[in-house]
Formats: C-alpha cells, sequence, structure tokens
C-alpha cells in the first residue's frame, strides 16, 4: 500500500547515505593502512606533520562518518514498527548487532587518533605522560606496571618527545602481547645529554629467533624510531626471566648518531 511505498523509498535513500558513509570508512580505512606500511617500510619519510594530519583525518572525517551511519541506522530502526513479524524481529536484532559494533569502532577511532597524537604531553609533558601511560597500561592489562624515575621534567621538543612516548607505547604492547607477565617497570634516567629508557618484564624471555625475525614489527617500528632520534637501541632476554628493552636518545639533534643494535 501507499505506507509500505513510502517507507520502502525512505529506507532506499538511506541505505544509499548508509552505503555512501560505508565507502569513506573504508577509504580511510585504506589511508591508515597506507600510514602504517610507510611507517615500517621507510620512517625516515614519515614525519610527525602526517601523524598530526591523520590523527585529524579520524578524529573528524572518519569520526563524521561513523557517526552519520549510526545516525541513519537510529532512523532505519524506528521505521521497522510498520513491519511485520518476525522480519521486524530480525532486523532488529542485526540492528542492535551493528550498532553496538559501530561503538566499538567509534572508541577505538578515538583511541587511536589519541595515540598518534597524545595530547597528554603537551598537557603533562614527558616524564608526567610516562607515568599517566603506565597507570593506563595497568588499568587495561591487569599487569602491574610502574614508573622508576627520579626526574620531575625533561626539557625536550615536542616531537621528540611523541617519538620517546611512542616507543614507550610500542614496548608495553609487546608486554602484553607476547610476554605473559605479571610486572613491568619503566626506568627512566637522564644524563646531561641523554635520556635512557629501560622497560622490563618477568615474563617468559624474548628468544633469539624472535629478536632476528623481519616479522617482529614492534621491535623494528621501536628501532627504526630511535634511529631517527639519532640514538642507540637493544633488546634482550633478562636473567632469570624476562624481557627488557632499552634506549638511549639525545635529548637535542647536534649529538652524532651512534650505532644500533
Amino acid at each position: 500500500d501507499d505506507v509500505d511505498e513510502r517507507v520502502a523509498v525512505a529506507l532506499g535513500i538511506h541505505a544509499g547515505i548508509a552505503y555512501e558513509n560505508a565507502l569513506l570508512l573504508d577509504g580511510l580505512h585504506h589511508r591508515v593502512a597506507a600510514v602504517e606500511r610507510e611507517l615500517h617500510v621507510a620512517p625516515s619519510r614519515v614525519r610527525e606533520e602526517e601523524r598530526i594530519q591523520l590523527s585529524r583525518t579520524l578524529h573528524d572525517r572518519m569520526g563524521q562518518a561513523l557517526a552519520a551511519l549510526k545516525m541513519d541506522l537510529h532512523w532505519l530502526a524506528a521505521q521497522l514498527s510498520s513491519l511485520i513479524e518476525p522480519a521486524r524481529s530480525d532486523m532488529a536484532n542485526r540492528g542492535e548487532s551493528i550498532l553496538c559494533l559501530l561503538d566499538e569502532v567509534i572508541e577505538s577511532v578515538r583511541s587511536v587518533a589519541s595515540e598518534l597524537r597524545p595530547t597528554v604531553l603537551a598537557n603533562l609533558g614527558i616524564v608526567a605522560a610516562i607515568e599517566r601511560q603506565a597507570e593506563d597500561f595497568e588499568r587495561r592489562s591487569g599487569i602491574r606496571c610502574r614508573v622508576d624515575s627520579r626526574l620531575s621534567q625533561v626539557d625536550v621538543d615536542p616531537s621528540r618527545a611523541a617519538a620517546i612516548y611512542m616507543i614507550i607505547q610500542e614496548a608495553l604492547t609487546n608486554v602484553l602481547q607476547h610476554a605473559h607477565a605479571t610486572r613491568a617497570t619503566v626506568t627512566v634516567r637522564r644524563s646531561r645529554q641523554t635520556l635512557k629508557v629501560a622497560v622490563a618484564d618477568n615474563g617468559r624471555g624474548i628468544s633469539d629467533r624472535d629478536l632476528a625475525s623481519a616479522g617482529s614489527l614492534g621491535l623494528i617500528g621501536m628501532r627504526e624510531r630511535t634511529v631517527l632520534l639519532r640514538g642507540t637501541f637493544e633488546a634482550r632476554r633478562r636473567q632469570p626471566r624476562g624481557t627488557i628493552v632499552t634506549f638511549t636518545v639525545p635529548l637535542t639533534d647536534s649529538t652524532p648518531g651512534t650505532c644500533v643494535r
């Protein structure tokens, strides 16, 4: 009848809008993947400005697309009242499932955007940001994490601070994903011209095979970021158990580059 026809036309219009938003979302996913490949394949071409731009893209364009898609789904759900059972129940269940998934994706986008451009650095400084990072890691993972530092603050430029923050973040991610640890410690020490950071855990310990593997993207990423900072990097097994990742970076660009292990 006329009501069914109007509903069908409206559903078609909003389904088209939802499809366009899905295409936009897919394009942004490809962009994120491309940037991640750049980080691992050619880190020298990836600059902090790109990370900031990607963060804005994720937060603004992808966030807006997801929000619009969610509004469309809410509208579609409201139209289900004109349908008869059992189609109405089946579509309602599918709609609720999609909305739950969208909420998860939206939260993930916010999290990734925050990680790409950690505002905590600008607000707190590098030392306090590392302490906050350890607290967040402990809360999310259940792995006890403490920071051993005698520093109140370190004067370092924003791009260098962001790189240091990301190296520690990658080290803690490796602890969570691979170490099977119950404790982790982030030690921060400063000399006159350098900052030395060690991330240690009490897990099963990294194998020689993983240390040498080209597929150990976490280690590769940490090494590459350290190279860009003209610093030194080392990952090794601890005794009697566990892994320790150590990197030392100059606080300015004036210190000559050194070897990376």
